[in-house]
């Protein structure tokens, strides 16, 4: 699709040419050639809180859903715990050789292996849940950073020619 004919008086540009299906490059503003303004997005870019947050949430999405990608797999625990203990003997009658206190040590190991069976899926179903947060966290810094890079563009559009 080709723009419409321009005014034989104005400036001779050559026609743009529209690409019905054509993607659109990350890097969109860098059409305009503008050396200052592809210095102050990356600037704007590189020091953005909400991007630094949109990212943060990214890595939270998938960290949760690969600890619930745990629980497709038996669950080992392990446990030790030792105790000295004394105790008086004061309360029951003595000899002469008996010691006033008795002294020893208590030693507790302890393994515990556990795995529930996924029978009708509430895991899978979860963990698909918590990719779908990761997938819309990639989608919220995506729009994050469209939203940024717009507004930079708007701005310096508008300080420019008004």
């Amino acid at each position: 699709m080709a723009s419409p004919a321009a005014d034989r008086t104005g400036p001779q540009v050559a026609p743009q040419q529209f690409q019905i299906g054509a993607g659109v490059p990350a890097r969109w503003w860098a059409a305009f050639r503008s050396v200052p303004l592809n210095e102050l997005i990356r600037r704007s870019v590189a020091r953005n809180p909400t991007l630094d947050a949109a990212d943060a949430a990214i890595r939270i999405a998938n960290e949760n859903a690969q600890a619930q990608r745990g629980l497709f797999y038996p669950q080992l625990g392990a446990n030790y715990t030792a105790a000295d203990q004394q105790s008086s003997n004061m309360a029951r009658q003595q000899g002469p050789g008996d010691p006033p206190q008795s002294r020893y040590s208590l030693h507790t190991a302890q393994l515990t292996i556990s795995f529930v069976p996924d029978l009708w899926g509430q895991n899978a179903r979860s963990v698909e849940s918590l990719e779908a947060q990761t997938e819309q966290a990639r989608f919220q810094l995506e729009a994050a950073y469209l939203t940024l890079t717009t507004n930079v563009v708007t701005v310096v559009r508008e300080t420019t020619f008004t």
